[in-house]
């Protein structure tokens, strides 16, 4: 809805994959990719005034704790990638 209220252009339609184009022709079609981890969108979400408003202050802040926990707890998990492919090497 902000962007209907602000009167916001949608960009031209993108027809392919931006992983396959470098960062230096993504800032020049200004396209970004969407976060690659939890933490990621957390720093992003941080940032967002819009969302803040949206939300309000104390929904906000109670999902941004609650997936700081989650993202916390899962970047200590040993996952099951990292025991295959480092164990047989210890």
């Amino acid at each position: 809805l902000d962007g209907i209220q602000r009167k916001l252009t949608l960009p031209a339609a993108m027809d392919e994959s931006l992983f396959l184009r470098d960062e230096n022709e993504r800032l020049q079609r200004h396209a970004r990719l969407l976060p690659a981890t939890l933490g990621e969108a957390l720093e992003g979400l941080r940032e967002d005034s819009l969302v803040r408003e949206t939300l309000g202050d104390s929904i906000y802040e109670g999902f941004l704790d609650a997936k700081s926990i989650e993202w916390s707890e899962y970047r200590r998990q040993v996952h099951t990638w990292e025991i295959e492919r480092y164990l047989p090497v210890f």
